[in-house]
C-alpha cells in the first residue's frame, strides 16, 4: 500500500485541502530622592539675670539627613513568549483491506476521519475500470464512470451486480469474488477532504498514489 499527499495551504501566524487528481514580545525608575533636610536653627540665649553666669545654650547641631537611596529598580522584564505552533499538514495515515465472498465485497478501513471513496480496476485485458474513481470513462467501461465516494471512516460493503446498469455508488459493483480471485483487482481509497490517497495491489500503478 502506498500513499500520496498533497501539500495543504497553511496560515503562518495562527492556524488557517488540497486539490487531489480524483473526484474530488517600565521602566519603573522612581526619581532619586536627593531631598536634603538640614537642621541648621542655632538656638542662642540671651537671657541676662542676676547670675552673671551666662547661659549660652549653642546648638550647633547642623544635622542633615541625606537620604541617599534611589530607587533604581528597574522592570527588564520582558516578554519573550512566542507562539511557535504550525500547521504541519501531518498525513492521517490509515490501513485497509477488502475481503469478497459471494456477495460481494467489504471494505474496512483502520485509523480513518472523515469520509473517503474507494475504487476498483480490473487489470488485465478487457477488463472493468468502470468504478475506478477516475474522472472520465475507465478503458474497456463504456461510458460508466462511478466511484463510491461515500465510504464511511470504517469502511462499506458493496453487493455484486452481473450488469453494469445495476451498478451504483456506494451500494453495488458489477466486480466479484471470481474476479478478485484472479489477483488482478487494484484498490484505491482516497481522502475526500485531504486528497491523500492509498493503493493495493496496484502493479500499474494507475493511480500514482505515493
Amino acid at each position: 500500500m502506498s500513499m500520496r499527499t498533497f501539500p495543504p495551504f497553511c496560515g503562518m501566524l495562527l492556524l488557517a485541502g488540497c486539490a487531489s487528481d480524483y473526484k474530488c514580545r517600565d521602566t519603573a525608575c522612581s526619581g532619586s530622592d536627593s531631598g536634603f533636610d538640614s537642621d541648621a536653627s542655632v538656638d542662642t540665649d540671651m537671657i541676662t539675670d542676676t547670675d552673671t553666669g551666662a547661659d549660652t545654650d549653642t546648638d550647633t547641631g547642623s544635622g542633615s539627613d541625606t537620604d541617599t537611596s534611589g530607587d533604581t529598580a528597574v522592570d527588564t522584564g520582558e516578554d519573550t513568549g512566542e507562539d511557535t505552533g504550525e500547521d504541519t499538514g501531518a498525513v492521517v495515515d490509515i490501513s485497509f483491506t477488502v475481503a469478497w465472498d459471494a456477495k460481494g465485497v467489504t471494505l474496512s478501513i483502520t485509523g480513518g476521519e472523515g469520509t473517503y471513496s474507494f475504487g476498483m480496476a480490473e487489470e488485465s485485458d478487457n477488463g472493468w475500470y468502470g468504478e475506478d474513481c477516475v474522472a472520465g470513462p475507465g478503458p474497456n467501461s463504456g461510458t460508466y464512470d462511478i466511484c463510491h465516494d461515500g465510504v464511511s471512516s470504517t469502511g462499506l460493503s458493496l453487493v455484486t451486480v452481473t450488469r453494469p446498469t445495476d451498478v451504483m455508488a456506494n451500494s453495488t459493483t458489477l466486480l466479484n469474488v471470481t474476479i478478485a480471485s484472479t489477483g488482478h483487482l487494484a484498490y484505491f481509497v482516497g481522502d475526500n477532504d485531504s486528497g491523500d490517497c492509498w493503493e493495493m495491489n496496484d502493479g500499474d500503478a494507475y493511480w500514482a498514489c505515493r
